[in-house]
């Protein structure tokens, strides 16, 4: 967690403001959302919602791109089910002139990102009906719901210069589902502690530890590997520019979109 954020901020992100977008789903399609492919179909969608409306909300530049870190997350703070995903999104566009790399920040309303979630929905619920999971009927259906269960929140933004604000909410995206400080041992009992209660009113979870040592759970707990993945490669290295010639350096990178992270419009 913390080598992944020092490394995304020293090598992998240009100074430029970015913005976190966190996509969560209706708890009737979260059990679909438990293989690599299915995620990372959806994530595209996701995606791809985003990089349209930035680009739309942005000034009218062509080949336009942008750049985004994504997290996929498979579980909420009270160890439930919960796939989601946290997006680290650079706050604009990127183009380049002849071998400077320009960035063109965008201008998002709320509207926009309710616009966008909608298409997300949309897309999304296409995508499970041709997989054979929902009919027509039941996806016209959803899609009338007022409390549809699809959330998109954007309201995180980070100015270009505060790169430690940046790396703490990259430690964010990138922790692990349970806390290590809430983890005790009971005599033979391993309790885990929840932030809250859960729906029947426990606030702990109890499980038989039996060939686990104090010392294992130590070094597990601490440093789980969180699962994230990296929908955009690094690109060469180009000069870069932000627009109106402001903070301009040599070594700058862009992320880019790859061949796979781009795949097969779903929608």
């Amino acid at each position: 967690m913390v080598e992944t954020a020092a490394n995304l901020v020293e090598n992998v992100i240009p100074q430029v403001p970015v913005r976190q977008f966190v996509i969560s789903f209706p708890m009737r399609i979260r059990h679909y959302l438990q293989t690599h492919a299915i995620l990372q179909a959806v994530l595209r969608i996701v995606v791809d919602e985003i990089r349209k409306r930035l680009i739309a909300c942005s000034p009218d530049i062509p080949n336009a791109q942008i750049g985004a870190v994504s997290f996929i997350q498979h579980y909420g703070n009270t160890l439930n089910l919960h796939p989601h995903f946290h997006l680290i999104v650079t706050d604009g566009i990127f183009s380049t002139d002849e071998d400077i790399l320009l960035f063109h920040e965008a201008f998002l309303t709320p509207d926009d990102i309710i616009d966008t979630q909608e298409c997300i929905r949309k897309r999304v619920l296409r995508y499970f009906g041709r997989r054979g999971w929902f009919d027509k009927e039941t996806i016209e259906k959803m899609l009338t719901y007022e409390n549809s269960g699809f959330s998109l929140e954007a309201n995180v933004r980070i100015q270009s210069w505060d790169r430690e604000g940046l790396e703490r909410l990259i430690r964010y995206c990138a922790r692990p589902c349970f806390a290590s400080e809430n983890l005790r041992w009971n005599g033979r009992w391993l309790i885990y502690r929840l932030p809250k209660p859960i729906p029947h009113g426990k606030n702990f979870y109890p499980a038989r530890a039996s060939g686990i040592s104090r010392k294992d759970l130590q070094i597990h707990s601490l440093s789980p590997s969180p699962s994230k993945t990296l929908s955009w490669r690094l690109c060469t290295q180009l000069p870069f520019k932000e627009e109106g010639g402001r903070q301009c350096t040599k070594t700058s990178r862009i992320l880019c979109p790859s061949n796979s992270a781009r795949g097969r419009e779903q929608g």
